[in-house]
């Protein structure tokens, strides 16, 4: 699944998007538990990460910038025909 989303991404560059770095396989929890692997990419500047959004406190105003940046991403996305199914 990594290795689809790095190539999904890499045709997709010409849209915006960050830039796959590598892929990162074969991790495991403390418990020794697999985990999946995950992409690596480039810091997109103006981007905010994941974890910022998840662990902080957004004002309203932010909150509406945030999901109306979403749908517009969305969009851009579904015109590219970009596709993580399986």
């Amino acid at each position: 699944m990594a290795r689809n989303e790095y190539n999904n991404i890499l045709r997709h560059l010409d849209q915006a998007t960050v830039e796959p770095v590598d892929i990162v396989a074969g991790r495991l929890t403390r418990n020794g538990e697999s985990l999946n692997a995950c992409v690596l990419t480039r810091h997109l500047e103006f981007s905010l990460p994941y974890r910022a959004v998840r662990s902080q406190t957004l004002c309203l105003d932010a909150l509406i910038q945030l999901i109306d940046a979403l749908a517009v991403l969305l969009i851009r996305l579904h015109f590219t025909n970009a596709w993580w199914g399986r």
